[in-house]
């Protein structure tokens, strides 16, 4: 858990890591929310359900934040904007952007234990924007960014954008003008 936050600390403090940092992380009101989830994610893998509930309805009530307990959210989770966010996926890779009014999880079909299948895996260096939804038992490739108010239903590969209703995808251009991505660029 700690080394997931000193990568969290990192994404809204780029640079050497320091206790300055550090404690502008835990009083910053806009990376509160990944904190919280940090917490609760911890005591659902202990088992601890109860403590892991709590934490999660505090992020629900303070923040208008729902981040599943089971998420399991790689370092480098940025959230600048929290308000109104839904994530309930099974895993997200480094360096994840979310932004405001995001809805990600499974679709309507699913129920019980298929529900856990049912939810959105996602890579590394991914950027979701402002009110896009990404729905259902889809992979999210590493390197991919969702447009504002995209409807991702399907599976996005490596170095692409997914924009529109629904998300229509296009490969990402380097400055060669290759259709590669950019494999380690620090998004957010």
């Amino acid at each position: 858990m700690f080394e997931k936050i000193k990568m969290d600390i990192q994404r809204y403090y780029p640079g050497e890591l320091c206790f300055k940092k550090a404690v502008k992380f835990f009083f910053n009101p806009r990376s509160q929310p990944v904190i919280i989830h940090r917490i609760s994610h911890f005591f659902y893998v202990k088992r601890l359900r109860f403590l892991a509930k709590l934490f999660s309805i505090i992020n629900f009530v303070i923040f208008g934040t729902e981040i599943s307990m089971g998420a399991e959210i790689d370092g480098g989770f940025y959230m600048p904007h929290s308000l109104g966010t839904i994530i309930s996926v099974r895993t997200v890779g480094k360096n994840f952007s979310c932004y405001h009014k995001v809805g990600i999880g499974s679709s309507l079909e699913a129920g019980g234990e298929d529900l856990e299948k049912n939810r959105p895996v996602f890579g590394d260096n991914v950027n979701v924007y402002t009110g896009a939804t990404v729905i259902g038992s889809i992979e999210i490739g590493n390197n991919v960014t969702i447009g504002a108010n995209a409807v991702v239903i399907t599976d996005v590969p490596d170095n692409c954008i997914a924009v529109g209703v629904p998300a229509r995808i296009i490969p990402k251009k380097n400055k060669a003008g290759t259709g590669e991505g950019d494999e380690g660029k620090n998004h957010g």
